[in-house]
């Protein structure tokens, strides 16, 4: 989990996500064109044992990388569907 707050992150973040979505909701299953690529890179990027976890998950259970760049940024993962930017969540794993 990332010690940011999801205010933090939005703040230092690069990219302007437009729209969050759930991981396998109906949304997000019309609007990604490779479901199986984004799920088969958010388990190995969260838990893949044998490399370090590149990705990570905020308290509301969005997904980012898990560690900044070289310039102290993290990324939010993240699809286009149109000119939009869609990030994954996972609500399941958000804190309560």
């Amino acid at each position: 989990m990332l010690t940011l707050t999801p205010k933090q992150l939005d703040q230092q973040s690069l990219v302007h996500i437009d729209k969050w979505v759930d991981l396998g909701s109906e949304e997000h299953l019309y609007m990604d064109n490779d479901v199986a690529l984004t799920k088969k890179w958010i388990n190995m990027g969260l838990k893949d044992a044998e490399t370090p976890a590149f990705l990570a998950v905020d308290s509301s259970g969005r997904i980012w990388s898990a560690k900044p760049n070289e310039k102290g940024k993290y990324y939010p993962f993240h699809f286009e569907y149109g000119k939009k930017l869609i990030g994954i969540k996972n609500s399941k794993v958000a804190s309560n």
